[in-house]
């Protein structure tokens, strides 16, 4: 069950990208976001009714919960519109396939949790790659600041996903979800409905429909998958769908008529090995020739 909801999450993520280009024809980024976060609360608060799961944080999971949707939700949701206007989705759709290498990075410090001589190989690979990345987006005239900028999705996202498996190990996943997307929807809509307007209404019909996907399929009930797998499976196996996802969102936007460049393709070909290597899984002790005895008055298991 777990490899299926990892694959779901994958094949809508992938889709994210272009679903945002399209609703920006529409809706301005803090409306995007606003969307998003709210057509995904009301598809997880109808499932919850229907599983009638309820869970309320308690005064300290107040902090945590905050952050996570400060940098897991609010800024990434408004930030990668605004960034996909000016660059397209699959340029800014690579930037997350960095989420398992900074996953391992801001473990350290989160969790206590070093990586492995073949983890740090490949954090610093992946890195490498980042820096090709932007190279290539530095020649094509991207300015530094939004390089910075879409960095900053993939850190976010990664320090949301540990801080998730630190301090909501036990918490059920759906309420959770739910309640992240409830704070962020309270903040987003006022403020977007305040800051943008609806322009070139001859297009509304499609954007809105992009942003129902989006919000409904992408971050409601993707999320709720995606938290499933964090507490299930923990944050890196979570976290290495990142790797399949901006191979979709790339092609997605060439078949969109974005530009692709060569070093674009291989820093991604890049990534997603050093992924894999951080991701690989240890080989199994061999098992004994003959079963040891167990102890006297000690209990077996089927």
């Amino acid at each position: 069950m777990h490899y299926a909801l990892f694959i779901g999450v994958a094949v809508l993520w992938s889709s994210s990208f272009i679903l945002m280009k399209k609703a920006g024809e529409c809706f301005g980024p803090l409306s995007i976001g606003a969307l998003r976060v709210l057509g995904g609360a009301l598809a997880l608060v109808l499932l919850g009714l229907l599983l009638r799961r309820r869970w309320r944080p308690s005064p300290r999971d107040w902090t945590p919960l905050l952050v996570i949707v400060a940098i897991g939700y609010a800024w990434p949701y408004c930030l990668q519109p605004f960034l996909i206007t000016h660059h397209g989705s699959g340029f800014i759709g690579m930037m997350v396939g960095l989420v398992p290498i900074m996953t391992v990075a801001v473990s350290i410090p989160l969790l206590g949790i070093w990586p492995t001589p073949r983890q740090t190989i490949g954090v610093l690979g992946g890195f490498v790659c980042l820096a090709a990345i932007v190279g290539d987006g530095i020649l094509r005239q991207v300015p530094p600041g939004h390089l910075a900028l879409a960095a900053t999705v993939p850190l976010g996202y990664a320090v949301a996903n540990t801080l998730i498996k630190g301090s909501f190990a036990s918490a059920p996943m759906l309420p959770l979800t739910m309640w992240c997307l409830g704070i962020c929807t309270l903040v987003l809509v006022p403020i977007a409905c305040a800051r943008e307007s609806v322009h070139h209404r001859e297009a509304l019909g499609g954007a809105l429909a992009a942003a129902g996907v989006l919000g409904v399929l992408g971050t409601g009930l993707c999320g709720y998958a995606f938290y499933v797998l964090i507490q299930k499976r923990g944050p890196l196996f979570a976290g290495m769908v990142a790797y399949l996802i901006p191979i979709g969102a790339v092609v997605l936007g060439w078949l969109d008529r974005e530009r692709v460049t060569l070093t674009q393709a291989m820093a991604l070909v890049g990534i997603i090995a050093m992924v894999a290597l951080v991701q690989a899984p240890r080989r199994a002790p061999p098992e004994p020739t003959s079963p040891p005895q167990a102890p006297v008055g000690s209990a077996s298991t089927p």
